[in-house]
């Protein structure tokens, strides 16, 4: 339930009071207000009631309703007495709304609706539609058709023809509406059956002033009470984020806004000016790649967020970089020759460790990496690929992409099976998973004094589970009893014992 109450009062002599109360009752909206109102030349009362919410929404359609209650009493001496009904049925892109309304005003009532059906056939829109009186006499008060189209992408036309039984006038309306980037021209010619005709033209336009390039433009919307932003889409030669003086802008690139539908498209110096934003409405802004004049070319970075001011402009550079490529053979080390290695899973991560792409090498084992930005990469395969085929690293693999855009051949992988050896080890615990083992090693860390090199980790398959070893040996080492000895005193479990692993 939400209640609203509101007072107002002037020095006019006039005073306002309205109590509102909305509430939803089994998805159904319901409203009602109360309005005491008074100045010099009257007071009024006013009491309403409103109902509506949907009715059915199937395979078969929807529909809607909405019913309203108003009473009014004024000390003027005119009584108001109103409710009306109205619903909507639609279906596959059509529409049937009907309005039926009662009006009581000093004891005299009178009873008239309005029909209208509406719909799209191609890409002709039209609406058909007739207002009627059912009391005190049943009449056809008027009846009329209403036609539009697009001609192109900016024009429309609408024609419009009625017959006001009524009053015994026929009449005709044809309207042209041209939507430009810059404003919009609107005309309407008007005729009827006395001879009267109406020929009108107007526009409607938005100007604003650039300061930081020194130049004027127009919006065919309104400036003031929202935000715009201009964008300065520009290739980037020397990776530096900056647009310097021998960098040019890059045109035809189009900028959209993702939360509030905004897109401009950049000019030949590489500016694309979003009017309209929002105010107060955060979005983020992107370059649509299939704009782009070269496909060679990828952004910076993933885009940025916004926050329109209202009447002000934002500037901000949206750098390209051209992109790079790096593709290689995995191979497998066997003795002193090598084989392909098909289907490994290669990973490429950046220098915060993060992960930039990922690809599967194909059956022959060739990959490839492209639309790389430029930076230092480190190329992995998969650990579980290495795991399930018994397979290890022969070398690291890092390459160092620069800001012209590379495309390195040869970026090869040599793995190598696992050789098996037999040793000591001392056993720290075994865990059902790899994160709690690295979480209980982080915890036992401090209080030993332990060699980072000495320690790792052992995947037993069969019994799937995870060992952690924090020493190994051919031979059992005096240390290691010490070591495990200092867990033991600390209520922690410990054991040296032999063991053939992978390596």
């Amino acid at each position: 339930l939400l209640v609203n109450l509101d007072y107002e009062q002037n020095n006019q002599q006039q005073n306002e009071l309205e109590l509102t109360a909305r509430t939803q009752l089994a998805e159904q909206s319901l409203l009602f207000s109360v309005t005491d109102r008074s100045d010099q030349q009257q007071d009024l009362q006013s009491y309403q009631f409103d109902m509506s919410g949907e009715l059915m929404q199937n395979r078969y359609g929807r529909l809607n309703y909405q019913n309203n209650f108003l009473l009014q009493h004024s000390s003027s001496g005119r009584d108001l007495k109103q409710a009306y009904n109205r619903f909507n049925y639609s279906y596959s892109g059509f529409s049937v709304n009907n309005l039926l309304q009662w009006q009581n005003v000093n004891e005299q009532s009178k009873v008239y609706g309005a029909t209208r059906v509406q719909g799209r056939i191609g890409r002709l829109y039209s609406r058909f539609g007739f207002d009627y009186l059912l009391s005190p006499d049943s009449d056809i008060l008027s009846y009329q058709a209403e036609f539009n189209r697009s001609i192109t992408a900016k024009l429309q036309a609408e024609l419009t023809l009625k017959n006001t039984l009524n009053e015994n006038i026929q009449s005709a309306d044809l309207g042209l509406n041209w939507q430009n980037d810059d404003f919009n021209l609107s005309s309407t010619i008007n005729y009827d059956s006395n001879d009267n005709w109406l020929v009108s033209l107007y526009s409607r336009f938005s100007f604003g002033y650039d300061a930081e390039n020194n130049r004027t433009f127009m919006s065919n919307r309104s400036l003031t009470s929202t935000g715009s932003l201009l964008v300065k889409v520009f290739l980037d030669q020397n990776n530096n984020g900056i647009m310097d003086p021998d960098e040019q802008g890059v045109a035809g690139i189009k900028v959209k806004g993702l939360q509030n539908y905004r897109q401009a498209i950049t000019d030949e110096n590489g500016i694309a000016l979003l009017t309209s934003m929002p105010a107060n409405r955060t979005t983020d802004i992107v370059l649509d790649r299939d704009s782009f004049p070269d496909p060679f070319f990828v952004p910076a970075h993933d885009g940025f967020s916004i926050t329109p001011r209202a009447g002000f402009i934002e500037y901000m550079d949206y750098p390209l970089n051209n992109a790079s490529e790096i593709e290689g053979v995995v191979y497998k080390q066997q003795g002193e020759h090598t084989q392909i290695q098909p289907y490994a899973k290669i990973t490429l991560l950046d220098q915060n460790d993060k992960e930039v792409a990922n690809t599967q090498a194909a059956y022959d084992g060739y990959y490839l990496f492209t639309d790389l930005r430029p930076g230092q990469y480190r190329a992995v395969v998969d650990d579980s690929f290495k795991e399930r085929k018994a397979l290890k690293n022969t070398q690291q693999v890092t390459v160092d992409l620069s800001a012209a855009g590379d495309v390195l051949v040869g970026v090869d992988f040599t793995l190598k099976s696992l050789e098996e050896v037999s040793g000591t080890i001392v056993n720290a615990g075994n865990f059902s998973s790899l994160m709690m083992l690295k979480a209980y090693l982080r915890l036992i860390s401090p209080r030993l004094k332990l060699q980072q090199q000495d320690v790792f980790y052992i995947h037993d398959q069969q019994q799937s589970k995870y060992i952690l070893a924090l020493g190994y040996a051919e031979q059992a080492q005096p240390e290691f009893a010490d070591l495990c000895q200092s867990l033991i005193q600390q209520g922690l479990q410990c054991d040296i014992e032999q063991r053939t692993i992978l390596h």
